[in-house]
């Protein structure tokens, strides 16, 4: 009888496959290789998520910051608006009493 160094793989129909170490051991390793090249792709992938999701949401933030200080200029800018019209309508009153007074002299 020969014995054999490996594994004995039992197959579905009841027969059995012998491996040799070697073959086991190239077997291990490839699969070793695929999953750490997997796991490092993940990691990658997961990474360059993470921080493009960072990056738009930082964006965000400060597209709505940008925002609520246009609304906020805008408001400003109305109101100066405003009292500028004020001002050119005080002035032209005045404007109005120095002719007026002017012609009474």
């Amino acid at each position: 009888m020969k014995i054999l160094s490996g594994f004995r793989i039992v197959m579905d129909n009841g027969t059995y496959v012998y491996i040799n170490s070697f073959q086991a051991k190239l077997v291990l390793a490839i699969i070793t290789i695929v999953l750490l090249t997997s796991m490092t792709f993940g990691t990658v992938y997961y990474v360059k998520f993470s921080t493009y999701s960072a990056t738009i949401n930082n964006y965000k933030v400060k597209l709505e910051i940008t925002e609520k200080q246009l609304e906020e200029e805008k408001k400003i800018n109305q109101s100066n608006q405003e009292q500028l019209q004020s001002l050119k309508n005080s002035v032209a009153e005045a404007e109005q009493l120095i002719k007026t007074l002017k012609e009474g002299e």
